[in-house]
């Protein structure tokens, strides 16, 4: 005769577990198991494993798993990868590695150009060699999007070379005695002794560029210029050729905000607009330079508003910059759908130390032009300006570091994230379409499937 071989509290307990209903003992299961059930993150999991003959998208597909689960890596490559070929570059200005300033600047727009073309070459490349799909929607977008980057480019290495000519000019006029800052009241009879009869602004240019701290006996004595007419001519006709490319970047960009852009329309509508007309006033100095009696402080008046419309841009432009990854925390670029507290944080951080570098840029340009309105600028006030420039400069490296970074990632990953990171849906739940009801031609008579049924 068989026994069980049980004791009393196990076999109590096998009794009351026989004698539970199902349901009550399927809700326990969904209960203990509903928070472990949806652990499994679909879009990590298809980005780890896609179905793709190129093995440069797997890789890419798989980095960019990485990328999701761990945000914080987005913005430390981001500033990184930035610091290396945007920062790093800048601070040769900062520091006067180079003579002319626009060398650094001439390497970053050609290796971001370049960049851009290698980026549509790899991909038709991979496409046509595993039969991708050229063609898909993703793709389109993807290559007419650096095409447009590419255009843009070129236009800005046309005007940064036209800019390193006159910087050229500028150096070799200095390096000769043609054009020069009075440091201590001598007198030169090849040269007239007056302030520059010109606007403010290129008057702030050529005095950044000459001005000498080592040569500074008096900090309160006045700015005296030294130069030649002609010489003031070809800077300027030098200058307004530099500034041909940067006509046809706002021309464009204004056609772009009126027909194409959707996002922070009027912000950039008010940097780009003023802009142009800041262009088209420097043509207008040229025209109407040779007219001795001609009021330049309209003209400086004029633009210091247009530069200030311009700063006012900026500002309204990261305000809402700001409202809109607040108000919805997601980067589509590398499929986040909500950034914590933590990581708004810091990319807030980036947005503030850009704000004050501007800020402190503009300060530069506006005690600048108060002076000059003034006519009394000593040398105290040009090393104080030309101090919030390198101030604001600095900062504006740092934070424009991490945008370019993250500008770079955004090109490579975006394409990958639109074709293969899964929609994630609220609350693991479909919403069904309200007007579902009006595409369906047929009802079902639940009634006569029930008699069907019975």
């Amino acid at each position: 005769m068989s026994e069980f071989l049980l004791d009393k509290e196990s076999y109590s307990e096998n009794t009351q577990k026989m004698s539970t209903p199902i349901g009550s003992e399927n809700e326990e299961l969904s209960s203990s198991t509903k928070n472990n059930l949806f652990e499994f993150d679909i879009i990590a999991d298809t980005l780890k494993h896609i179905y793709s003959k190129s093995k440069l998208k797997k890789n890419l597909s798989s980095a960019l798993s990485i990328f999701y689960t761990y945000p914080i890596l987005i913005i430390l490559f981001s500033f990184l990868i930035g610091s290396f070929f945007f920062g790093l570059s800048m601070l040769f200005i900062f520091f006067k590695i180079f003579e002319n300033l626009m060398k650094p600047i001439i390497f970053i727009i050609l290796f971001t150009l370049v960049f851009c073309i290698s980026l549509i070459i790899i991909r038709v490349i991979d496409d046509f060699k595993n039969q991708g799909n050229l063609g898909a929607k993703w793709e389109r977008n993807n290559i007419v999007k650096i095409l447009g980057i590419s255009l843009t480019l070129i236009i800005l290495t046309i005007g940064a070379f036209f800019f390193h000519a006159f910087i050229n000019n500028l150096l070799a006029y200095k390096n000769k005695n043609d054009i020069l800052l009075n440091y201590n009241e001598i007198k030169y009879n090849n040269y007239d002794k007056k302030s520059f009869e010109n606007d403010f602004f290129l008057i702030y240019i050529i005095n950044c560029f000459l001005l000498d701290k080592s040569q500074i006996e008096s900090e309160n004595s006045i700015i005296s210029n030294y130069f030649g007419d002609e010489i003031l001519k070809k800077l300027h006709m030098s200058l307004l050729i530099s500034c041909i490319p940067l006509f046809i970047f706002c021309f464009n960009k204004l056609i772009k905000v009126f027909l194409i852009e959707v996002k922070f329309t009027i912000p950039k509508f008010i940097i780009y607009i003023n802009f142009f007309f800041f262009i088209i006033l420097i043509f207008i100095d040229h025209s109407f330079f040779d007219k001795n009696n001609f009021n330049w402080f309209i003209i400086s008046l004029i633009e210091i508003i247009l530069l200030s419309l311009i700063y006012l841009g900026f500002i309204l432009l990261k305000i809402n910059s700001v409202y809109k990854l607040n108000k919805n925390p997601k980067d589509k670029n590398f499929t986040i759908n909500k950034f914590d507290l933590g990581l708004l944080f810091l990319i807030f951080t980036f947005d503030l130390i850009d704000l004050i570098g501007s800020s402190l840029i503009y300060m530069s340009l506006l005690i600048n032009f108060i002076n000059y309105a003034y006519n009394n600028e000593t040398y105290k006030d040009l090393n104080n300006s030309v101090l919030f420039l390198r101030i604001g400069f600095l900062l504006c490296i740092i934070s424009n570091s991490f945008y370019y970074g993250h500008f770079l990632l955004s090109l490579i990953f975006r394409p990958i994230a639109l074709q293969y990171a899964p929609v994630k849906l609220k609350k693991f739940y479909i919403r069904a379409n309200r007007n579902l009801g009006s595409f369906i031609s047929f009802k079902f008579d639940f009634n006569i499937i029930r008699k069907e049924i019975n």
